[in-house]
Order: C-alpha cells, then sequence, then structure tokens
C-alpha cells in the first residue's frame, strides 16, 4: 500500500476502536447459537398472568350477568304491577255510569277469605296490606230503564211484568209504541241487545234507594186485555191481538220484595270483578296456599274467569268513605269491606278512622252509599321470591320482597254527585 494512501478520518476511527475496544466487537450469531424452548419458570409465569386474565373476564361476565338478571327481575315487578294498574284503575274510573248515587256500584270483600281475627287489619303503611281482596264493579250499559208494573215478591221468579196498560198511575207502565209494531219501544230494545249477546243476559233489579238483585233474562210475553198470551202482530185489526201487557221471562230466586210503581226499576249492567285465584286449577280459592293466590282474573258478568296477570303476590283494596256527620262537618273511613245494599252495616264491622285511630272496627257513622266513595285505593306487591331457589342477589330479592305500591283511583261519583 502506498504510503502515502489517505484514509478518511472516520475509517481511521473504526481500525483504532476495534483495536483497543475488542470487547465490542461481537462475533456474528449463527442458527445453532439459539436457544431452543422455554425455562419452566417462564412457563410457570405465563400460566399465572394466563389464569388472572381468565378469571378476571369471568368474573366480569359473571358481574354483568348478575347485574343483568337483577335489572330484569326488578323490571319485570315493576311491569306486573304497572299492569295490574293499568288494567283495574280505568274499569273503576268508569265505575256508576249512568246510575245514581245509592246503587251498589262497587262492592268490596276479602278474598278468599277475611283477615284472620277479627280487629282490623294493618290499616298503615308499610306493612298495609295483609290481605287479597275481590273488587266488583258496575256500570250502566243501556239508558234503558224498565218500570215495575206489577209487585214482585221474593222467591223463584217466572216473569215481571214491565208493562201493563190497565193501570194508569204507574209512570212507564203505559205502552209506547212509535214504530206501531206493537212492540213497546223500551222492550224493543232490550230485545235486540238480549239477541245480540247469546239470547240470555242478566237484568238488575233495583228497589231505587241501594237494594237490588240479579235475574237472567230470557225472553218476552205478551197478553192481551183478557190477560191471554199473544204474540204482537204490527198494526193490529182486533182487540184480542192488541197488547195490553208485557213482561219479561226470567229465571232466578229473589231474595226481597219489589213494589210496584215506585223507585223499583230493571237495568242492564255491566259487572266485572278483579281478584286473585290460585295458580293451581285443581285447588280452589278458598283453600289455596297464600303463596299460590298470583293471578289476577276477571270475571265478567259471572262468567268463567279469565287469567290477566301472572306472578301477583298480593292485590288488596279499601275504599276510603266521606260521610257528612253534621251540617258543617264530616270524617273519613278506611274500609276494607263496603256492603252490597245501603242502611246501617250488619255484621262484623269492615271500617276504621281515617287514618286509624283505634285498633277496634268500627261501624259508619250514617248508612252507606255509593256517592260518599272518595277514593279506591289499590295495593299491588310483586310475587315473592326465594332465596333458597334464586340466582338473584340478596340485596335484588329483599328489594323485591319489599316492594309494594299503592295507587288512588277517583270513580265517577265524584263528578256526578
Amino acid at each position: 500500500m502506498n504510503k502515502f494512501t489517505q484514509w478518511k478520518p472516520s475509517f481511521r476511527a473504526f481500525v483504532r476502536s476495534n483495536r483497543y475496544f475488542p470487547r465490542f466487537n461481537y462475533p456474528a450469531k449463527t442458527a445453532l447459537s439459539v436457544p431452543k424452548g422455554i425455562t419452566i419458570t417462564e412457563l410457570l409465569v405465563g400460566t399465572m398472568i394466563s389464569a388472572i386474565l381468565i378469571n378476571l373476564a369471568y368474573w366480569g361476565f359473571a358481574w354483568n350477568r348478575q347485574l343483568y338478571l337483577n335489572d330484569a327481575a326488578r323490571n319485570d315487578a315493576s311491569q306486573t304491577l304497572k299492569t295490574v294498574f293499568n288494567i283495574v284503575g280505568p274499569t273503576i274510573q268508569q265505575a256508576g255510569e249512568g246510575l245514581d248515587g245509592s246503587f251498589p256500584t262497587i262492592l268490596i270483600r276479602p278474598y278468599p277469605i277475611d283477615p284472620p281475627n277479627p280487629n282490623p287489619p294493618n290499616l298503615n303503611p308499610p306493612t298495609f296490606p295483609t290481605f287479597n281482596s275481590e273488587i266488583t264493579i258496575r256500570r250502566l250499559i243501556s239508558a234503558v230503564k224498565l218500570p215495575i208494573c206489577r209487585a214482585v215478591t221474593a222467591g223463584n221468579q217466572t216473569e215481571i211484568f214491565i208493562v201493563d196498560r190497565t193501570i194508569t198511575t204507574f209512570p212507564g207502565c203505559d205502552l209506547t209504541d212509535s214504530d206501531n209494531d206493537s212492540w213497546p219501544d223500551t222492550l224493543q230494545q232490550w230485545k235486540n241487545y238480549r239477541n245480540t249477546n247469546g239470547g240470555t243476559v242478566r237484568a238488575f233489579i233495583y228497589d231505587g234507594i241501594g237494594q237490588g238483585e240479579f235475574l237472567n233474562y230470557t225472553g218476552e210475553n205478551f197478553y192481551n186485555n183478557l190477560n191471554s198470551s199473544i204474540t204482537p202482530i204490527a198494526n193490529p185489526t182486533t182487540v184480542e191481538t192488541t197488547v195490553s201487557a208485557a213482561s219479561l221471562r226470567v229465571t232466578g230466586t229473589l231474595a226481597n220484595n219489589y213494589t210496584a210503581g215506585s223507585s223499583a226499576q230493571l237495568l242492564l249492567i255491566e259487572e266485572r270483578k278483579y281478584r286473585l285465584g290460585c295458580s293451581d286449577t285443581s285447588i280452589a280459592d278458598s283453600s289455596c296456599p297464600r303463596e299460590q293466590l298470583q293471578k289476577l282474573q276477571l270475571i265478567i258478568n259471572n262468567q268463567p274467569a279469565v287469567d290477566l296477570v301472572n306472578k301477583v303476590g298480593q292485590f288488596t283494596v279499601t275504599a276510603t268513605l266521606r260521610q257528612d256527620l253534621t251540617s258543617t262537618t264530616n270524617a273519613k273511613f278506611i274500609c276494607w269491606a263496603i256492603p252490597a245494599i245501603s242502611g246501617t252495616q250488619t255484621g262484623t264491622p269492615t271500617c276504621n278512622n281515617d287514618p286509624p285511630t283505634t285498633t277496634t272496627a268500627i261501624r259508619l257513622t250514617n248508612p252507606y252509599t255509593w256517592s260518599q266513595v272518595d277514593s279506591i285505593n289499590v295495593t299491588v306487591k310483586p310475587k315473592p321470591v326465594s332465596s333458597s331457589n334464586s340466582s338473584l342477589s340478596m340485596s335484588t330479592i329483599n328489594t323485591l320482597n319489599n316492594l309494594q305500591e299503592t295507587q288512588q283511583f277517583f270513580p265517577r261519583n265524584i263528578l256526578n254527585f
């Protein structure tokens, strides 16, 4: 090499560094020098990390699943309460449409059994109530009201006269036949309703002062002035075919007498009952264990019960009544049973002051009438949850078992009277 050859400064520095710092001059690695496999320590560390991650994922999933189950159970219970109120509430608000203030429009009784002692049940929140109820709600479905033209006595019934042309002193008992078909106009409307509802319907006989009963209305009878049975003929030409009296054919037994020409009348009434039925249809409600009374049922005009809502743990109804004590004072009472007829309550008293001021049941100050109803109070609880067979958390189980809601509904008497 030419001694006069000049190297770049960077190259000279490289040569010097390799001469004086040989430890930085590593040999090239080959494939044979790379270690194979992993150590037992690395395996254990990886296994521990994997186990931690899997456990975190599992507990995260389980926690989210538990949250979902708890929320779903609470939502289901809340929806049950809401559904009950949405069904029963509007019916209560329609109660008594077209009826007078003394009509037995709303009836309440413990169902299927009375509270276990003659003293009032606990009527104070939050533990109130402690029993189930049945509420009966009635409303008028036809504006046509038929008079009672011949006296009706207690016992089995076959017919009730609603037209009698031989009597002129009883209002409504004369024949009104605007279309000249020999049918009383009012009876024609009742017949049309009967025929469109299966041929037999229930008619309510009412004395006008709070007392009444149901009969089965099956048809019509017509009589001439000789009291012989006839068939009405349009534009009759002989007296034998002229309707002089008309009656409803009925079946049933009456417990009371009804005076002709008084305020007594026949009405077409729709009756709805709400109560809890047994989830086991082979057991009568009266014998059903309390925890199996969980189906809200609707019974219309004594037809077979229809199941509406399941998983209802309690259904209790009370009525808040306001009665005039004097011309300037009144009092409120809370009743867990209100009678079917007006007059002083008989038997075990079923009311207390509102709010309760005594541990003894009391009688109403004045005779009960429907127009005194201030509000109908409906309390609902969901079906109890057992901790032994539930996947819910204990806090959620306690919340559901303590869940209870009461709503007040105001029937039409608030507007009518």
